[in-house]
C-alpha cells in the first residue's frame, strides 16, 4: 500500500511539473544582459567657439528671460550653432555636452556660441572666454 502511495505522489509531481514548468525569474542576472553603449560622436574638427550673455544679446525678452531660437527661455550652457545643424542637436565641446537651442547672426554662422547667463558676472565670463578654437564632436546616437 505504501508503494502505491509513493507512485501516486510521484505521478502527481510529474504531472504538476509538466503543467507548471520552472521559468527563470526576470530579475535573474544570469538571464539578463544589460550593456550601456558609450555615446557615438563624430569629430567636426577644430571650430571657433565664443560665449555670450543676455547683457549684449537678448532678443525678444519675456519676463526678464531671453528667448532662444527654439522659442524657449535661454538657459546657461545652451549653445547657438550653425544653421546646418538642427535645433536639439547635441555637441561635445571640451568634455561638456551642449544642446543646440539657438542661432547666431548669419555672418557668424560658422561658429558655436555658448550662453553664459543673465547678469554682469556672466557677461564678464563670456568676455573672458573670448574666442577659442576647440574640437567639436557631434553626437550621432
Amino acid at each position: 500500500m505504501s508503494i502505491i502511495r509513493w507512485l501516486l505522489l510521484a505521478v502527481c509531481l510529474l504531472v504538476g511539473a509538466m503543467m507548471y514548468p520552472v521559468r527563470p525569474k526576470l530579475t535573474d542576472p544570469t538571464n539578463t544582459t544589460t550593456t550601456t553603449e558609450p555615446p557615438n560622436y563624430i569629430s567636426l574638427g577644430i571650430q571657433t567657439i565664443t560665449a555670450y550673455s543676455s547683457i549684449e544679446s537678448c532678443d525678444y525678452p519675456i519676463n526678464n528671460l531671453c528667448l532662444m531660437a527654439d522659442n524657449k527661455p535661454a538657459v546657461v550652457g545652451a549653445i547657438a550653432c550653425p544653421r546646418k545643424f538642427l535645433l536639439g542637436t547635441t555637441f561635445l565641446i571640451g568634455n561638456q555636452e551642449y544642446v543646440c537651442r539657438d542661432r547666431l547672426n548669419i555672418k557668424y554662422d560658422d561658429r558655436f556660441d555658448i550662453f553664459m547667463g543673465y547678469d554682469w558676472q556672466d557677461y564678464l565670463k563670456a568676455k573672458q572666454f573670448g574666442i577659442q578654437h576647440l574640437e567639436v564632436l557631434l553626437l550621432t546616437s
